[in-house]
């Protein structure tokens, strides 16, 4: 392998490092889901979205669509956590999640915004 292919494989294999951790940081390690930050990133794009779609529609006269916030906090997750454990907790956490992942569109977002509360974008 020359030097030139060395350098190539080094940094095609930090650019897929990089993507990895990339992808973590916008991710709950838990849930799966986004958390607060990937939220954020995600709603930001999805408005801007909207936002051109309105501009759209605005030329043509159509109606603009509504966006809605749901934030859920878990009742009780620390009772669960003291009478049967963190590990207990943790599952209510990820079946809460997969609920929640779930019950919404494929368009429509969901994170874990910290601790034992949830939003969702709609």
């Amino acid at each position: 392998m020359s030097e030139l292919q060395k350098l190539r494989h080094l940094v095609k294999s930090q650019q897929k490092e990089i993507k990895r951790l990339s992808a973590s940081v916008d991710y709950d390690f838990l849930t799966g889901l986004y958390n607060r930050q990937g939220f954020v990133r995600e709603a930001e794009k999805f408005l801007n979205e909207l936002k051109k779609a309105k501009q759209e529609r605005e030329r043509r006269k159509i109606s603009f669509g509504n966006f809605s916030l749901v934030f859920i906090d878990l009742d009780d997750l620390k009772a669960i956590n003291d009478e049967s454990g963190h590990k207990a907790g943790d599952n209510a956490l990820k079946a809460a999640a997969r609920f929640f992942q779930d019950s919404i569109r494929e368009f429509d977002i969901v994170a874990r915004w910290g601790g034992d509360e949830f939003v969702i974008g709609l």
